[in-house]
């Protein structure tokens, strides 16, 4: 892949509506894009079993390891951030 194509492909990532984002106190743990990225941002939480975890499943499997402290923010689709906004 030339430079080129990857800074258009970063471009790209950055302007994708995010649909979920779980923080862990004020810290965000993943957020869901819409067209079925998720974006982790610690690599602690990426996990190969997670990629064929549904989204819910993914949910519930980080409540059990955050428990109470997950704060969960899911956005209308007319209101979504980009990814850029969310990690602002």
């Amino acid at each position: 892949m030339t430079p080129n194509q990857q800074q258009r492909l970063r471009d790209l990532q950055i302007n994708v509506g995010q649909k979920l984002v779980i923080k862990n106190g004020l810290e965000i743990i993943v957020s869901f894009s819409t067209n079925g990225w998720r974006h982790f941002r610690n690599a602690d939480d990426v996990k190969h079993s997670y990629s064929f975890m549904t989204d819910l499943e993914l949910v519930e499997k980080l409540k059990e390891k955050y428990g109470n402290s997950l704060s969960i923010f899911e956005y209308p689709r007319n209101e979504r951030p980009t990814l850029a906004e969310v990690y602002k």
